[in-house]
């Protein structure tokens, strides 16, 4: 599929509005319980179990400089696939699926606040954060989350020994 004439997931984060390319997008749950992590830094709130799958839930309101906001019920996860692995977004809610056509999209190299942000998308209700999640995490940010998983593996492994 071209994601020049795809079609994205739109979420808010606070004010801000967010999407993902569709066909990177797993599944959008309910929030659940976060088991943080010591030394995950302001990136990452922790991680959950999801189907047996331990997967990284990203601050989402870190993006946008945003870093004191606890995860209620009322929030949803949207699950996503990235090269290396799939991870896990909190979001207030939900907006819905737009098309993303090329001639809407903004460069926005200027305003990067992440390596993998990939532009701006002008709808009639706004503009919209797009994200190329395939250049999401940078290497220090891959790096610190294979050394948590890595932890993490370890935790689940003795607990299931014991």
């Amino acid at each position: 599929m071209s994601r020049e004439k795809s079609h994205a997931l739109c979420i808010h984060a606070g004010k801000f509005r967010l999407a993902f390319y569709l066909d990177q997008v797993v599944r959008v749950v309910q929030s659940a319980e976060v088991m943080p992590l010591p030394g995950a830094g302001e990136l990452f709130f922790g991680v959950i179990d999801y189907h047996g799958q331990i997967l990284a839930v990203i601050n989402t309101y870190m993006l946008f400089g945003i870093t004191q906001v606890p995860i209620k019920p009322s929030m949803v996860f949207i699950v996503v696939k990235t090269p290396n692995r799939d991870l896990v977004f909190v979001a207030d809610r939900v907006e819905g699926i737009i098309p993303t056509f090329h001639t809407d999209i903004v460069k926005a190299s200027e305003l990067d606040v992440r390596m993998g942000q990939t532009g701006l998308l002008r709808t009639k209700d706004g503009l919209v954060i797009i994200y190329d999640l395939d250049l999401f995490l940078n290497t220090a940010d891959e790096a610190l989350l294979n050394q948590l998983m890595v932890g993490v593996a370890k935790i689940v492994s003795d607990e299931s020994a014991g």
